[in-house]
């Protein structure tokens, strides 16, 4: 599985994504996929991805971000519940 960077500094980037957990943020000592400082919106650990083995998908949690994880259809992810991904 990959993320792909669909609007801002990385779009039309992708990552190849592994079972393990991983951070998204603007730090480089957390984060496995890390943004640029001014992309302000984004908190310093903002969100991270893992393996769900037992609903054998991938889930999205926000990690007390400031402006909060939207998915791509709008809805907001709540902070600290893991949202499945398609």
């Amino acid at each position: 599985p990959v993320l792909e960077g669909l609007t801002g500094p990385l779009a039309g980037r992708t990552w190849q994504v592994s079972l393990d957990g991983q951070a998204i943020g603007r730090d480089a000592r957390e984060c496995w996929l890390v943004l640029p400082d001014d992309v302000t919106e984004v908190s310093r650990r903002h969100c991270s991805v893992h393996w769900d083995a037992g609903a054998a998908c991938f889930t999205l949690t926000d990690d007390g971000s400031t402006n909060g994880t939207f998915l791509a259809d709008g809805r907001r992810v709540l902070e600290g519940r893991p949202c499945r991904l398609r």
